[in-house]
């Protein structure tokens, strides 16, 4: 194999520098950082409260919790978050300065200031009597915002996700030697 890298390099170096030059953009490229927003559902719940008072009707809460993260590597700025109409309440946790305006067609957009890297920030709606909002979008300048899926999971002891990682580090060492061993005819 390593004659016939050879072998092509002496045919053609300009083929041969454009792919390397080639190679290294899409490395510089895909190591680039930058914003990624992205954002989930949490959970969203319907509460019922029953009438103590006879002849009136149940009272109908809806509570959403949404998650925003910048899983990129450096700060997102002016984040806005789009609602589909305005909920009875609306809080950020951490608190933070914010800022929320309507649009013409109605639609809530809240804005964030600053989001740092690896940062995420709650947002919790609620509504009384009537259905929640739709979170339509989150997007800031740099990048419009990715909808994922966030769930509740339980966290393991340190030493597990250790084993893990070391398991898996193991199973590729393992691989490359085998293709390492196959790609110079040592076949063991």
């Amino acid at each position: 194999m390593i004659e016939q890298i050879k072998e092509l390099v002496k045919i053609s170096p300009p083929l041969v520098s454009f792919l390397l030059t080639t190679l290294a953009s899409i490395v510089v490229y895909l190591l680039k950082p930058r914003v990624k927003l992205i954002w989930g559902t949490k959970s969203n719940f319907r509460h019922i409260v029953r009438s103590k008072v006879e002849n009136q009707p149940n009272l109908v809460i809806h509570t959403a919790h949404h998650v925003i993260q910048n899983s990129g590597r450096i700060p997102a700025k002016e984040i806005e978050i789009v609602l589909n109409y305005s909920p009875d309440e609306v809080s950020v946790w951490p608190q933070r300065k914010y800022s929320i305006s309507q649009n013409n067609e109605g639609r809530l957009i809240l804005v964030l200031d600053f989001l740092a890297a690896r940062e995420f920030v709650d947002l919790f709606l609620l509504s009384v009597g009537k259905e929640l909002p739709d979170l339509l979008n989150v997007k800031c300048p740099e990048n419009s915002g990715k909808e994922v899926t966030i769930s509740y999971h339980r966290q393991y002891h340190k030493l597990v996700y250790l084993t893990l990682w070391l398991l898996i580090f193991l199973g590729a060492a393992f691989i490359v030697e085998k293709l390492i061993r196959y790609s110079f005819g040592i076949i063991s």
